[in-house]
């Protein structure tokens, strides 16, 4: 009997420690999500930031860009240094972030990083005229293109990093830059056999996980929603692709690939519900694989799941302070909150990390929270 006991005792623990490592490991995010999100300073040509705008030597860079701007001639090199500003300042703005600075300070480097903007549409108003087979344009819209589809995935990742007050005015910028990019795009380049070839060579090009037509899916709705009326063919075009390329990846991929990318879908940052409408658009496409399916409606689930807690937590007063970063906690009330912050305004008591459920493992009867 004792040694019944002690192997029992045994499996327990062992149960429990294969639960507590895979709470640590859903923890942190995939891979693949990191591959997906880690847009570095050199993806954008240009070097990683040292000198923020929260330096009192910041007028200095500043001075250094005015005069760079002045000795740069042509309206294609000038567009082209424009878009190397505004790269700069996006990457500012993000460094800021990872510091926590005040909210003023991150709003004021918003606004400097959407006049940038206005000023890359305000040179390329100059050059449209010429666009047409323009091989210096065209080279110039390739890079333009490839940087701006780079740039949302900065600004979405960088909405789950702030307070609610900075993250309306980052989602603010986020659309603006679609609506310039589209704008541009379109005045440089009015063939929409053309526009479909540069966004689909350019987010092949962009480096990213083997689930990256899914990001790559969920910024091209984006960018329909924004574009003048004479692109949106081409960008419909350019989704149906992207579609096929997904469901395509996934049918070939292993079960185990299947529920990471389930994992994936959770913790990816960027619009929740149009990540649901792709998993609803793929699933529709999927005849035989029963498997793929049911891993597709527990993500969309989860999907739908967080949707419904970011609408209860709107709801709740005195939420301003938090950031929207995904990283769940199970309150004692039984409620899952986005993360401690929101619980604490909810005034809530914190009863374990990890979407509110328990996971059993059979061998052992051992009982851990779940992610």
């Amino acid at each position: 009997m004792p040694y019944i006991k002690l192997i029992l005792i045994a499996m327990i623990v062992l149960g429990l420690g294969i639960g507590l490592i895979t709470l640590a490991e859903e923890a942190s995010p995939p891979i693949e999500v990191i591959e997906d999100e880690a847009i570095k300073a050199e993806d954008l040509e240009i070097k990683e930031p040292k000198l923020l705008p929260d330096s009192r030597w910041y007028f200095i860079k500043e001075w250094g860009r005015g005069i760079q701007s002045f000795f740069t001639f042509g309206q294609i090199k000038k567009s082209e240094l424009e878009q190397k500003f505004a790269s700069e300042r996006l990457m500012e703005l993000r460094k800021l972030v990872e510091k926590d600075p005040n909210p003023k300070m991150l709003e004021k480097a918003t606004e400097k990083y959407e006049r940038a903007l206005e000023r890359i549409q305000t040179r390329t108003e100059n050059i449209k005229d010429k666009a047409k087979d323009n091989e210096e344009v065209n080279k110039f819209l390739d890079k333009f293109t490839k940087h701006q589809l780079l740039h949302q995935k900065v600004l979405q990742k960088l909405e789950t990093q702030v307070s609610k007050e900075v993250f309306e005015k980052i989602q603010e910028a986020r659309e603006k830059h679609l609506e310039k990019f589209g704008e541009i795009m379109t005045d440089l380049e009015d063939r929409k056999e053309e526009i479909q070839e540069k966004l689909e060579n350019n987010l092949e090009e962009i480096k990213g996980s083997k689930f990256k037509s899914f990001k790559n899916m969920e910024i091209l709705i984006e960018l329909e929603e924004k574009v003048p009326e004479q692109a949106k063919e081409a960008i419909r075009n350019a989704q149906e692709n992207a579609l096929k390329r997904l469901k395509g990846d996934l049918e070939k991929m292993s079960p185990e690939d299947q529920e990471r990318f389930k994992e994936y879908t959770d913790k990816i940052s960027g619009n929740k519900e149009i990540q649901s409408q792709i998993l609803e658009r793929v699933k529709q496409r999927i005849q035989n694989q029963v498997q793929l399916k049911e891993k597709l409606n527990d993500a969309q689930e989860g999907l739908l799941e967080r949707l419904r807690i970011n609408k209860r937590e709107q709801e709740q007063p005195n939420t301003s302070a938090c950031i929207t970063l995904w990283n769940p906690i199970c309150g004692k009330d039984g409620k899952t909150y986005s993360n401690t912050c929101f619980a604490r305004q909810a005034r809530v008591e914190i009863d374990y990390k990890g979407k509110c459920g328990i996971i059993k493992f059979p061998n052992t009867g051992a009982i851990v929270p779940a992610q």
